[in-house]
């Protein structure tokens, strides 16, 4: 499943970094040092950000058009010592969800499940891994490549 956020890249005045939020994700903010690491937190930021809804299987957030972000919007009048307009910038940040969880949740759960006792023979017969059965199952019911 492949997602798409605007964000807004604020200048930091005394550094090369920025300051990452995402105007669609209320709390979901990062840093950068420099432009190339920015870009890369905000990748992370957004899968971990939307993680749970993606395991939850609930919507995702809708996602605002780029031409109608304002980059004014964002730095406060108190803030301008620290982050300039100068230097910031919005862009688009993709993100294959469905790889970012496979890539990152490694952890695997017991699960009982129950099944009649001739297909657990027929199973043990062929040497059928039931565990790696049901993953695949379920990786195909909920539609993930």
């Amino acid at each position: 499943m492949f997602v798409s956020y605007p964000a807004v890249f604020l200048k930091n005045v005394e550094s090369l970094g920025f300051t990452i939020l995402f105007p669609d994700l209320p709390g979901c903010i990062s840093c950068g040092n420099d432009v190339k690491d920015a870009l890369y937190m905000a990748n992370d930021a957004l899968g971990c950000f939307l993680f749970d809804d993606y395991a939850k299987l609930e919507d995702m957030p809708k996602s605002s058009l780029l031409e109608d972000i304002d980059l004014r919007d964002f730095i406060e009048e108190d803030e301008y010592e620290y982050l300039s307009l100068e230097g910031s910038f919005k862009s688009y940040v993709g993100l294959n969800l469905t790889d970012y969880v496979k890539k990152h949740e490694k952890k695997t759960v017991k699960k009982n499940v129950t099944i009649p006792s001739y297909l657990n023979e027929m199973g043990k017969a062929s040497k059928i891994n039931f565990s790696k059965l049901l993953t695949e199952a379920l990786e195909r019911e909920f539609d993930i490549e």
